[in-house]
């Protein structure tokens, strides 16, 4: 059976609603390690121990939450990127065909 080949606007409409998820958990994570930051910097001078948890947990949700979200997030507009790329007219060959 062939399948009909996948557009670039097919593809972002099928991952519509997933990269809104994702994109939304990004935005939440940054929300809360802009929190932790801002409890870090309240806390630094007369609470050390304090900071220093608050920056563990912007740490934590950097290196795991946020590098996960940030890598499927880029996956998906790397691949609508390429597909739009090749549906779209090379400029150089519209350049040829006019002179």
């Amino acid at each position: 059976m062939v399948r009909k080949k996948q557009t670039a606007a097919d593809y972002i409409d099928r991952y519509d609603d997933e990269m809104r998820i994702i994109l939304g958990e990004l935005a939440e994570h940054a929300a809360k390690i802009n929190m932790w930051w801002t409890f870090a910097v309240h806390a630094a001078r007369k609470h050390p121990e304090q900071a220093l948890t608050h920056l563990i947990d912007a740490e934590i949700y950097l290196d795991i939450h946020v590098r996960i979200e940030l890598a499927d997030s880029l996956k998906r507009i790397r691949s609508a990127i390429s597909r739009l790329d090749a549906e779209l007219p090379d400029p150089d060959d519209q350049a040829n065909v006019q002179t």
